[in-house]
């Protein structure tokens, strides 16, 4: 079961989530993919993980076929124009589909899903637009103290939580923390922010809390991964949809320099670095005039490796980008100036 720790501030929002599929055989965790996307950003407005069934039955030139849970999100989401609209498309879709015959006849549990939304309502007040902070879920088997159902509903609930008078606010989907951890770990994030808490220092903590959450479980009941994707969505982002942006930016890579005999430079990621390092977004976000007006994403894999580094899909009215996974070194060869006799 995934671990889905959001954090909303009044000027950015956060969210990790791990990346473990995993099932339940004989009272054993049995994992099967640590690496598999479960997030992906709407417009530059909001991000979206889920928790749950993580394989969805679709129908394909005529017979079943089973995608991705985030990748068939995507594909509702891209049918809004707005997030309201997409939201409710999402929402109506996933009730539909849970109610069809092909996955009526699943197991209970093979039909619970939860998708968890966090970024900004674009709302109006005397006249006046303004953006709100805003957790959002559409689910079909979250009881009202936030734990999974035994026995879904048949019909998905969407759910619209805006931060309010608070300065912050910590919302948990998927593995649980425990009462205490939750209020202590509240007020902590309340104090950093309280201090002027950047999107990075927000990411850590949450990150390291999921790290932590996995680590604490033994390997045959660990439904927890140590892949993680980290994403901010800032309230500052801009509201242009440019042809060029294919994918949220990714946030800063420290590198490593190394030369070629030849005088030219190799440029790779660095490997083994602090978490603190890892989770870099660039430009920062309180520099003067800064251009932060767009959401950044980390990749933390358990092994501390620069590479390979993935994304999550990227969703606009229309169009979705898959996820991308990259390996990257550069050479570069200096300029050097000759001197005319």
């Amino acid at each position: 079961m995934t671990m889905i720790l959001t954090c909303l501030t009044k000027g950015f929002v956060v969210q990790t989530s791990d990346r473990r599929i995993s099932s339940v055989v004989d009272k054993k965790v049995q994992w099967y993919d640590d690496v598999s996307n479960k997030a992906l950003v709407y417009k530059k407005q909001c991000v979206f993980a889920y928790t749950g069934q993580a394989k969805i039955p679709v129908r394909k030139n005529g017979q079943n076929v089973y995608i991705s849970t985030i990748d068939w999100a995507a594909e509702q989401l891209k049918n809004g124009k707005n997030l309201k609209e997409a939201v409710d498309n999402l929402k109506y879709r996933a009730t539909e589909l849970m109610n069809s015959n092909r996955v009526r006849k699943l197991p209970e549990y093979k039909r619970r899903v939860a998708f968890v939304g966090a970024g900004f309502e674009e709302r109006e007040s005397d006249g006046k637009q303004f953006r709100r902070p805003t957790r959002i879920m559409i689910e079909n088997c979250i009881d009202g103290d936030g734990n999974f159902m035994d026995q879904p509903r048949d019909e998905f609930i969407d759910h619209w939580n805006p931060l309010e008078n608070d300065e912050v606010a910590l919302y948990v989907a998927g593995t649980p923390l425990a009462k205490e951890k939750h209020s202590e770990f509240t007020r902590f994030l309340r104090r950093f922010v309280q201090h002027n808490a950047s999107p990075e220092n927000i990411g850590v903590v949450l990150t390291r809390t999921v790290q932590e959450m996995a680590e604490s479980m033994p390997d045959d009941e660990r439904t927890v991964g140590k892949n993680l994707m980290c994403i901010c969505v800032p309230l500052a982002y801009s509201d242009k949809e440019e042809e060029g942006m294919l994918v949220p930016i990714t946030g800063g890579i420290r590198v490593e320099i190394s030369t070629n005999s030849d005088g030219s430079l190799i440029l790779k990621p660095m490997e083994n670095i602090p978490l603190e390092d890892r989770i870099r977004f660039l430009p920062a976000f309180d520099s003067p005039n800064s251009a932060f007006d767009s959401p950044r994403f980390a990749y933390i894999p358990e092994d501390n490796k620069a590479q390979p580094y993935h994304s999550p899909v990227y969703v606009r009215p229309g169009q979705v980008v898959p996820t991308i996974t990259s390996e990257m070194s550069m050479t570069y060869t200096p300029a050097v100036p000759i001197l005319k006799p």
